[in-house]
């Protein structure tokens, strides 16, 4: 098993399953647009809807008729499954049922001098009250972990500056960025 990503790879002439992002995918196609080296491409997470990967979609759905032989298998838990199989050619489609957990919706609408407009830096006000609901809700010993989604680097930084500062006040929270323009070691924390 091996990986490549952007500048490293993990990849030898021994090597039966590679794992990579759709962007090298693409490039891989450029210098050859069979591609010859894989009997089976698993692409992930297709309702993930970028550039990259539509575009990798649209690349192998023309691919498939000149390459019988190649199976694809697309994946996702929330993928509009008539929409996919349409576009392949009203392809197979194999459902597996998963486990669901029970979720409880808890809103917290926003205030109206919270909000941001486009011009303004996020506010992170709404993050930390999510953080002060599950203090209150939660005994310190109870451990678990929050992810947050966000938008960008920026958006990012404000929210974990808040966020940091709240947690060196609290005590009950580790705080840890993710994104592409941390080093490796930091991702890797």
């Amino acid at each position: 098993v091996g990986y490549q990503i952007r500048f490293e790879t993990s990849r030898t002439t021994a090597t039966k399953l590679i794992f990579l992002t759709e962007g090298l995918l693409l490039r891989q196609i450029q210098q050859d647009a069979s591609l010859g080296q894989y009997q089976v491409l698993i692409v992930d997470e297709v309702h993930e809807r970028h550039l990259h990967c539509d575009f990798l979609l649209g690349v192998l759905r023309s691919l498939l008729p000149l390459r019988p032989d190649l199976r694809l298998v697309l994946m996702s838990a929330t993928i509009n499954i008539k929409l996919f199989s349409s576009y392949f050619n009203n392809a197979p489609v194999l459902q597996v049922p998963g486990r669901l957990f029970p979720i409880q919706v808890i809103y917290q609408p926003i205030p109206p001098e919270e909000q941001v407009s486009r011009s303004e830096k996020l506010d992170p006000r709404p993050y930390l009250r999510v953080l002060q609901g599950i203090d209150q809700r939660y005994p310190p010993e109870e451990r678990g972990d929050l992810l947050l989604f966000l938008s960008g680097v920026a958006e990012i930084s404000t929210i974990q500056e808040a966020c940091q500062t709240y947690a060196t006040h609290t005590q009950r929270w580790i705080v840890l960025p993710l994104h592409s323009t941390l080093s490796l070691v930091q991702q890797d924390k």
